[in-house]
């Protein structure tokens, strides 16, 4: 995103300068490069800020980053992430289209700055605060897989997508909750839940309450597959042909007599 930011800003820049006159390095573009005392330190706030922000939600129980409010947040701080990192790569190339190479450097430095204090001065200090360790990711994601093959060994060819999250309420206590969409008039087994919560005590020692949400598709259409007629370009089995016009065979709508 970084890259194609510089690139895009370095071709509007060049474009502008050879095509409108006049067209010169503004003071918003020096202070991404030569920002003043207090500009540079609003800026690693931000950076920081922005970094524990996102920490926190990727550690929050997804039942609260669902709710309406949550996803709210969840676009905040994706927006302060970008003010935090796009400015200063957008500058470099900006630098590079005036031929300032100065303005590109500094930009640079500064949007290093900016990575460092999202990544390490604000991400890490609230992943710790957070307690996450990296042995919890691990056994969050063996608990995750455990449900998933599970699951799908039970069903092989009725389930189609499977969504799985976990919270862990210590190392050997974890809250599932699984959405599963599966083939239209499926039925789950009654004892999955039962089993999943046993695969669990068996393969990971751990304790569990496991909550499944089976949800059958619903399927309708209008169409039928022709697998005689070719059309071009989709091949056979992506020609639609229309019960009351079996003469047609392309995407449009037909016409109501």
């Amino acid at each position: 995103m970084l890259v194609v930011g510089s690139a895009t800003a370095y071709i509007i820049t060049t474009l502008f300068i050879d095509s409108v006159p006049g067209v010169e390095v503004t003071r918003e573009i020096l202070m991404r490069a030569m920002p003043n005392e207090k500009d540079f330190v609003l800026t690693v706030l931000t950076a920081i800020g922005a970094g524990a922000a996102a920490s926190l939600a990727l550690s929050a129980d997804p039942r609260i980053v669902a709710k309406p409010w949550g996803q709210i947040i969840d676009a905040m701080i994706v927006v302060e992430i970008a003010i935090s990192l796009l400015p200063p790569a957008c500058v470099i190339g900006m630098g590079f289209a005036f031929d300032r190479p100065e303005i590109s450097s500094n930009a640079f430095l500064l949007l290093a700055v900016n990575v460092i204090g999202l990544d390490f001065a604000g991400s890490t200090l609230m992943l710790a605060v957070r307690g996450v360790r990296k042995r919890y990711l691990e056994r969050e994601k063996q608990v995750r897989d455990i449900v998933q093959t599970t699951a799908m060994n039970s069903h092989p060819e009725n389930i189609l997508t499977m969504e799985t999250n976990v919270v862990l309420l210590g190392e050997e206590i974890a809250e599932v909750v699984a959405t599963i969409r599966a083939k239209p008039a499926s039925h789950p087994n009654q004892d999955l839940a039962e089993g999943i919560a046993h695969a669990l005590s068996e393969q990971a020692y751990c304790l569990s309450r496991v909550t499944l949400d089976w949800i059958p598709s619903l399927q309708a259409t209008m169409f039928e597959i022709d697998s005689h007629t070719d059309c071009p370009g989709t091949g056979p089995l992506l020609c639609k042909t229309h019960p009351r016009f079996p003469g047609r065979a392309d995407f449009s709508s037909p016409k109501q007599p």
